[in-house]
Order: C-alpha cells, then sequence, then structure tokens
C-alpha cells in the first residue's frame, strides 16, 4: 500500500532539498553501532557509528543525503551533525573501545574539524585520541592529495588512527596506501559478498591481506552476511570482520551473538595446525602471570604507592568490572607522572582512568610464544619492552613480560633442539606422544 501525502506533506517529504534543510535544522539525526569483530577471537574490538534519518516517511537513506548535501554545499553541516551525535553517543561504549567515525576526505583538513579534535574537547566526552579511528572513503576523489596526506599525519601523531573504507570501489586505491600509511583497511562489501563462490575474489582478498601485513595495516572485511562468507575469509587469515552475520547497527553496544563468535573459534582452530609441537607450553595464556587487575576508577596514587613499596611491580593492567581491557600503567610512567615539584600535586585525586594515555596491544592466549615475541619487537623503541597484556575471548587474563616471552622462547629451543631427531632434525617421540595426549584430551 503505497503513502497518502497531502501537498504540504509531498513538499517536505519527497523534495530532497527540503529533507536535507528539515534534517539540519531539526537535528534529525540519531547514531547507531554496529561491532567490528576480532576473527581471532570472536570478541568485540570497536564500533564503528553510523547515521540513521529520523523524520517519518522519510524516503532517502543517509547514503542519499549525503549526496545531496554535497549538491547543495551543506557537506560539512551535515557531517559534523552526525560526528556530533555520534561522539556524544560514544560516552556509553565500553571504556577504551575504539570508535570508527566516518569522515569525508575533504573535510577531514578543514580548521573547524581539526578544531573539533582536540584533547581536550575529547577528554569532556570521556573520549581520547587513542579510542578514535577515521574512516575515509574511497568513494570520494581528494581535492587536495598534500594537504590531505598532512593532515592524515597531523591525526596519526597524536594518536588517532586512520582506516581506508570502501577499498576496491572507488578512488586511488593503491595509490592512498601509498601517500600515507593507514593503520586499518576495509574491504568493500561488493568483494566479501559471494566471496566463498568466487575465486577471483579470494585471490584478491589473499593479495591485500600479504600486502597489509608486509606493510603493518590491519585488514577489516565489511559486508558479511553469511556463514560461508565468514569461514572463507578466515581461511584467508582476515584479522577482523564487520556484517550483519557479526551484528547488525543498534542504538546500544551490542556484543557478538554467541552463535557467530563459536563459529569464529571453531573456523579459526580448523585453520591452525591440528598437532602443535609443544602442547600448552607455546602458547601464551599458560606463560603469563595472572595479576589482578585495576579499576580505572582506582585512585592513581593508591598504585603509585603500590609501586613505591614493590620495586618488583613493574606494571599493571587497567581493566572494568565486565574484564573489558581498557589499558596498562607501567612503573615508570606512573613515577615519572608523580616526580617533580608538582607532579604530586596534578596526579593525587586523579583516577586512573584518566592517566591512560600509554598504547598498549594485547595478544589472545591461543597464539603462539613466537608469534608474540615478534609483535612485541616490532614496536618503537620507547614501547618496544613494555608488558603485553594476555586476553582469552576479548577479556583480560595476565600479563606478560617481554623477559617471559624471552625466557618461553630460549626454553622452547632448547626442547625442540634435545628432542629433535638427529638424522632429520624433525620432531622425537616425546613431541609427538604430547601432541596426540593433548588431542585425545579435547
Amino acid at each position: 500500500m503505497s503513502l497518502q501525502f497531502t501537498p504540504m506533506e509531498k513538499l517536505i517529504y519527497l523534495n530532497p532539498t527540503h529533507i536535507l534543510v528539515d534534517v539540519l535544522k531539526g537535528k534529525h539525526i540519531h547514531p547507531v553501532y554496529q561491532p567490528i569483530v576480532s576473527l581471532l577471537n570472536g570478541s568485540v574490538f570497536a564500533y564503528e557509528a553510523l547515521s540513521r534519518i529520523t523524520i517519518p516517511n522519510c524516503h532517502l537513506n543517509i547514503e542519499g543525503l549525503f549526496e545531496i548535501a554535497t549538491k547543495n554545499q551543506k557537506l560539512w553541516e551535515l557531517d559534523s551533525l552526525c560526528r556530533a551525535k555520534a561522539l556524544k553517543g560514544a560516552c556509553k561504549k565500553p571504556a577504551r573501545m575504539k570508535l570508527f567515525l566516518n569522515v569525508e576526505p575533504n573535510v577531514i583538513y578543514d580548521p573547524e574539524f581539526i578544531s573539533g579534535f582536540t584533547r581536550e574537547k575529547l577528554l569532556h566526552l570521556g573520549l581520547s585520541a587513542e579510542d578514535i579511528s577515521f574512516e575515509i572513503t574511497e568513494k570520494t576523489f581528494v581535492t587536495s592529495p598534500s594537504v590531505f596526506a598532512e593532515a592524515i599525519s597531523h591525526y596519526q601523531n597524536q594518536g588517532f588512527k586512520v582506516a581506508i573504507d570502501d577499498f576496491g570501489l572507488g578512488y586511488s586505491g593503491l595509490g592512498r596506501i601509498c601517500s600515507f600509511s593507514p593503520d586499518y583497511l576495509k574491504i568493500a562489501m561488493s568483494i566479501v559478498r559471494g566471496i566463498n563462490k568466487d575465486k577471483k575474489k579470494r585471490s584478491i582478498v589473499s593479495s591485500v591481506v600479504r600486502l597489509c601485513r608486509e606493510l603493518d595495516i590491519e585488514v577489516i572485511a565489511e559486508g558479511i552476511e553469511m556463514e560461508e562468507e565468514l569461514a572463507t575469509l578466515i581461511e584467508l587469515d582476515v584479522g577482523y570482520g564487520q556484517g550483519y552475520f557479526l551484528g547488525r547497527p543498534e542504538k546500544d553496544f551490542k556484543s557478538v551473538c554467541s552463535r557467530a563468535e563459536l563459529m569464529i573459534l571453531e573456523f579459526r582452530q580448523i585453520n591452525q595446525s591440528p598437532l602443535p609441537l609443544y602442547p600448552y607450553v607455546e602458547t601464551v595464556g599458560h606463560i603469563c602471570k595472572r595479576n589482578e587487575p585495576v579499576s580505572p576508577d582506582d585512585k592513581a596514587l593508591a598504585v603509585y604507592e603500590r609501586m613505591k613499596a614493590d620495586p618488583s611491580l613493574t606494571e599493571v593492567c587497567v581493566a572494568d568490572a565486565d574484564g573489558n581491557v581498557c589499558g596498562l600503567i607501567t612503573r615508570s610512567y606512573l613515577l615519572g607522572r608523580f616526580s617533580g615539584q608538582y607532579g604530586y600535586g596534578l596526579n593525587f585525586r586523579r583516577s586512573v582512568g584518566e592517566l591512560l594515555t600509554q598504547k598498549y596491544i594485547t595478544a589472545d592466549a591461543g597464539m603462539t610464544v613466537d608469534e608474540v615475541a615478534s609483535i612485541a619487537m616490532d614496536r618503537d623503541s620507547g614501547s618496544v619492552y613494555d608488558a603485553i597484556i594476555a586476553t582469552e575471548k576479548g577479556k583480560f587474563l595476565g600479563v606478560l613480560t617481554v623477559r617471559d616471552l624471552l625466557l618461553a622462547a630460549i626454553n622452547l629451543r632448547e626442547k625442540r633442539a634435545a628432542d629433535a631427531s638427529p638424522l632429520t632434525g624433525l620432531p622425537g617421540n616425546n613431541s609427538i606422544q604430547q601432541a596426540i595426549k593433548a588431542v585425545m584430551s579435547e
């Protein structure tokens, strides 16, 4: 049954320009948040903020509204409205969970945009630069590439992350990867859809994954809607996924459905080596220290006094009541904050969460010692010796120091050398028996 409009309603609801004016004037936008999921363990890694029009019976979707805004030179106003709504709603997201914001490439270097993302303004919203990733769409032509690249570098130097959205659809493609160094690359839905039945698409994604691994760029596959697509992407070693099969855009910050999480773990197990040489030894989950984390609401002074009293306490993990990792406070960093003439006076009233500005890395409990050691040593010189946070199903498990990793790696090499066949160098009976026992006990 078709909708019936009065002449005035037709003027408002069927004229795209009038819809745009009405949306901007009444701020008729509300944000929704779609989970971006780790295809390693099924946990939520981040949320992408999307926008929906709240005018009743509106025949335009948000993409169409942006096209109208561009034609009417109202792109900045609409982009700003959507972004403000998304940031305001983000105060309800899980602590330290990343938020992906869609940004038009020709807006990102606007002085007004830059002024809206100062540390002070983000702190007022309960956010930090480390929480935000800007998604730059591939669909739009960049009018000033040099200024654009300079703006991207400015944000990354402040701790923001940058993602190329809709990769494979629009302008520049590999050229944009070369002109600046994105942190994430999101493969377009049109490439992901039906990838389980398309050899060409599988080949493209496989090549992209290899390229991004060499360039230290994380890959996110968009538009996953089928179990078979998910299985293929995990087989191709794509790191993260997004789509209706994993989670729909919602007003609240929803977790991954248990069915999808279970499938990810099952598919990942199928694509791993079925017989690890030294089960329960090579994975970091069995060598991490199960230290009790502190809450982001705890007083920083209490942690400072614990570290002063215990020289062996080199770091503490910060996690919320649900076990979601918020960050890492190292001994050197916290003692530095409380040192100097004004350090104590400035920080003794602050909570741990207010001091969480350092970068940190997490590793799933199922990752091998060699894998985590490679990631740890690939960090910049200022943080290369910081501890790694071990997680299980996305929740805090323990803390792993670089010393722990090195000792475990040495122990593994010695054990392999002692157990290997002197003629072939292949695993000996001990390794084979351990592997058989591990499989039989599962």
